[in-house]
């Protein structure tokens, strides 16, 4: 196999220049369209598939407006694309056809075509050149690249589309693209009457076995260490040919096709990377075949049916026997599992058995992995029938193509598909455990296919000391937070210090901090009762170093969704904690964190931020100013509990959630996608807005006038014919953080002294809900003292003691706030004070940093705004903003002289 381990000097960068719908050039009835029972066999998945073109005599823009254009008119045939899935009265999932239409974005990168690490879609192509899908069913993303090259990627619901389906579709837009035109155009059959069950039904036993109704979340540890990356490599037409030899037996009845062949080889070699990472006994590796049934159901049409008609049949065998048997043997063991799937038969009778489980949703077996049968699962898709040549839009053949499934699951992905170069050779997409990625690229033949250059890989800095493992219990305010990652970064300067040695320091101090602030070094797991709980085993942080080629004072503070997420602030993979420090084209440096917000507020992770900076200096304190507490026991629930009704009206258990559903078309305020932007604002515009907050009875402190000052704006462009949802909002919330520490001191110094250094959550989210208008209507001053009131219900001791006891007579069914959840009746956001930054703290010996920010971009329709203090320290505040994007424009546009966009101009 040809793969690339080079190491890849400068991380992609990908800029967004434009982003807008694309709908049918002709209207479309709305109407509903069900799923087929095998449609219903599918998770909400995404599946992309990239295209790269080289260097063409047309312009961008021109090429751009081609592919909108035939879009356009490829959505009439394809209106499912252009929908939305909704759920029926059942609570299944169906397509809304309303012609909403399809996300189009244009980009650009900074990066030739053939430096692109194709070898790494993970770093290369993730989430830069295949859009994320935020809303419908098809995303499409166009970027052009520094040589003239072009991308064209979508990602698209695999629940509507399988690969045959979505390849119908990519030839058709492309047909429609090219200056010749074909007069008629294959046409998708949507005639899901293909697939209805039978009377009576006819299921065989053997489904049982391949399929299982969705089971609840598994009560197993998360296997943290074995993440699944993805990879591209090439395998020659000889060495599929030599595998072939070697899988077929010397009776000409038993020759293997190359699928099985390699298919078997796969899972030897998947195996044997089990056997030599794990000294546990009786593992078994599974090993699944994707089958397409349109061959097998006999109707005319099925060609060209557009759905899913795919069946998952699987092996499992012990890893021992796959160990030691010839490849010739396990390709036998691919052909008997194989040959159940490939009947008429199995699919009628697996459209039965979806229908007498439904609603209940079902998915084969193979991805929700096993308790009794442990050990890895991969599944393998055929892509022979990938039609990357026909994919011309009127410049060429793409050079390139692949489909990209980065779908998180336990279960491995494979897709073998023909090269470009059309000689016999695959190119095979793999999505599997990273230590079986390193064994089958250790065991096989690479060459390299392009040379570029790739990130340091992460290392692990676990604490100095070693510790006892032991289990760590989450308070009951820990478990009113879901599974959120925050992040937060500090920009330095120019030092005279190298990379090298700063990154040395870093890690250095952080081993001796994770000593004391060992939480960070554990990973999160279930107890018997399926409640998190921290595993302190000093697994330790993910450490990533990275170099960017832009200068500090080039970065694009402003808009830290295209600067920061997912470049400087890492994704977090595994643990608790996750560092990147990047080293900047000027010689700066930004050190960046996430971290599970379950186990830390930001009031514990500016404890371990200012720790860890005291540590990395070169005069070490001999005591660390904040050593962390992690007594559970001052959050016990009292005896008996006492409850205030407010509780029920702030928290939800999750029992109490609606299902998850799409309303109806025009219910619901299109306030567009929440997005994260940094403002700053001076001191005398704070000022201004408190003296206008204050009324006679009363001054509100700074933050309750800015969060009076916010709930207007937002009511107002909720309202406001700019945003277009005038007609369809009714209501404003908002909700204040509060930190309890103090509260719950109550003037006990010595508990005062204990919650002043407590680790953990300790946070309520009061908040209130205002009718639009009135929001609009009244005073500052009358909206100001709303907040108080807001802040008021939740500021006390016997408040937190009544969360405290709310939670333990819940338990162990989880809750969480209200208004993060209650967004149907218009807009709403929470503010937290940030108002403790420790900044300047943050100094790990090579001077404080000119700039530093949370970056919490939490997900959900609610809103979230951190006011912070400037680091001018001059009184202004920086606003990080998460909001819907009509929001933020509205502001913007009347309100730009209060929230300035932040610049290096103005930190200078």
């Amino acid at each position: 196999m040809g793969g690339n381990n080079g190491r890849e000097e400068l991380a992609l960068r990908v800029s967004v220049t434009k982003e807008e719908v694309v709908a049918a050039v002709l209207p479309i009835q709305d109407h509903r369209l069900p799923f087929s029972n095998l449609d219903l066999l599918l998770p909400p998945v995404d599946v992309g598939v990239f295209f790269c073109y080289n260097t063409t005599p047309l312009s961008f823009g021109s090429m751009v407006e081609s592919l909108k254009n035939a879009l356009a008119q490829v959505l009439v045939s394809y209106y499912v694309f252009a929908g939305e899935v909704v759920q029926n009265s059942m609570g299944e999932p169906e397509i809304l056809c309303n012609n909403r239409g399809v996300d189009f974005v244009e980009a650009e990168a900074d990066v030739h075509l053939h430096h692109l690490n194709l070898y790494n879609p993970d770093e290369s192509i993730e989430g830069k050149l295949v859009p994320k899908k935020k809303h419908g069913v098809l995303a499409v993303q166009v970027t052009s690249l520094k040589c003239g090259g072009i991308i064209v990627a979508c990602t698209f619901d695999h629940r509507i589309a399988d690969a045959h389906s979505a390849n119908m579709f990519l030839v058709s837009w492309a047909e429609i693209a090219r200056p010749m035109k074909p007069t008629t155009a294959a046409q998708p059959c949507f005639r899901h009457s293909l697939l209805i069950p039978r009377r009576p039904l006819c299921i065989h036993p053997s489904l049982d076995a391949m399929y299982v109704s969705l089971p609840p979340p598994s009560q197993l540890e998360p296997n943290h260490f074995n993440s699944l990356i993805s990879r591209i490599y090439y395998t020659t037409a000889d060495q599929l040919s030599h595998m072939q030899s070697l899988a077929s037996s010397s009776d000409p009845i038993k020759n293997r096709t190359k699928l099985e062949s390699f298919t078997a080889f796969l899972w030897k070699m998947v195996a044997m990377a089990t056997s030599s990472s794990s000294s546990e006994k009786r593992l078994v590796a599974k090993m699944g075949v994707v089958v397409d049934g349109r061959k097998r159901l006999k109707e005319a049409t099925m060609d060209d049916y557009f759905g899913n008609v795919l069946s998952i049949p699987f092996g499992g065998k012990a890893v021992e026997e796959l160990v030691e048997k010839p490849l010739s043997w396990v390709a036998e063991e691919v052909h008997k599992f194989l040959e159940t799937a490939l009947t008429e038969e199995h699919f009628l009778g697996l459209i039965d058995w979806v229908e007498e489980h439904r609603p209940s949703p079902a998915l084969a077996r193979i991805y929700c992995g096993n308790t009794i049968d442990v050990g890895p699962a991969v599944v393998v898709s055929c892509g022979q029938r990938f039609p990357e040549s026909k994919v011309d839009f009127g410049w060429g053949k793409p050079v390139f193509g692949s489909y990209h499934f980065h779908w998180g699951g336990d279960a491995g992905y494979v897709m073998p598909m023909p090269s470009p170069k059309k000689n016999g050779d695959w190119v095979v997409y793999m999505h599997l455990l990273k230590p079986h990625i390193h064994f089958i690229e250790s065991m096989a033949n690479h060459e390299e296919v392009l040379k570029v250059k790739i990130r340091k890989e992460e290392v692990v800095v676990a604490a100095m000391l070693p510790m006892q493992d032991h289990w760590l219990p989450l308070s009951n305010l820990d478990l009113l937070l879901p599974p959120l990652d925050v992040g937060v970064f500090f920009c330095y300067d120019n030092t005279t210090m190298s990379f090298g040695s700063m990154v040395g320091s870093l890690k250095n101090a952080l081993s001796e901090a994770l000593v004391s602030y060992y939480v960070f070094a554990g990973e999160v797991v279930q107890n018997s009762m399926g409640e998190p709980e921290i595993l302190c085993n000093n697994r330790g942080v993910d450490f990533i170093e990275a170099e960017a080629d832009v200068d500090l004072h080039n970065l694009n503070l402003y808009n830290p969704d295209e600067s920061i997420e997912g470049k400087f602030v890492p994704n977090k993979k595994h643990g608790v904690l996750a560092v990147q420090a990047t080293s900047l084209k000027c010689g700066g440096l930004i050190v960046a964190c996430s971290f599970d917000h379950r186990i830390a507020d930001a009031y514990s992770a500016n404890m371990f931020l200012v720790s860890w900076a005291q540590l990395s200096q070169p005069t070490k304190p001999t005591i660390l100013t904040h050593q962390p507490c992690f007594r559970r026991s001052l959050l016990s629930p009292q005896r008996p509990p006492s409850i205030h009704p407010s509780i029920d009206r702030m928290y939800v258990p999750y029992t109490d959630l609606p299902p998850p559903s799409k309303p109806e078309p025009n219910t619901k305020p299109d306030l567009g996608p929440v997005i994260s932007r940094l403002y700053y604002i001076t001191v005398e515009q704070l000022n201004h807005i408190q003296t206008l907050a204050t009324s006679n009875s009363a001054k509100p402190t700074k933050l309750e006038s800015m969060s009076a000052f916010l709930w207007k704006l937002v009511a107002s462009a909720a309202i406001s014919s700019e945003t277009g949802c005038n007609k369809r909002v009714s209501v404003a919330k908002m909700g204040v953080i509060v930190d309890g520490r103090r509260r719950l001191s109550n003037g006990k110094k010595m508990k005062e002294a204990m919650m002043s250094s407590y680790f953990g959550n300790v946070l309520s989210i009061p908040f209130d809900g205002k009718p639009i208008n009135e929001l609009v209507e009244k005073p500052l001053s009358v909206v100001a003292e709303e907040v108080r009131e807001i802040v008021k219900a939740a500021a006390t001791e016997e408040h937190f003691l009544g969360l405290v006891d709310w939670v333990e007579a819940l338990r162990p069914i989880p809750a969480l706030t209200r208004i993060y959840c209650e967004t149907g009746e218009g807009p709403c956001f929470v503010v937290s004070s940030g108002q403790r930054f420790f900044e300047s703290k943050v100094d790990f010996g090579w001077g404080e940093p000119v700039f530093a920010s949370y970056h919490f971009a939490w997900g959900g329709d609610c809103g979230y705004v951190m006011p912070m203090p400037s680091p001018k320290g001059n009184g202004d505040w920086v606003l990080y903003m998460h909001l819907h994007n009509k929001l933020l424009q509205f502001i913007e546009s009347h309100f730009s002289h209060v929230f300035q966009p932040l610049s290096w101009d103005y930190l200078n």
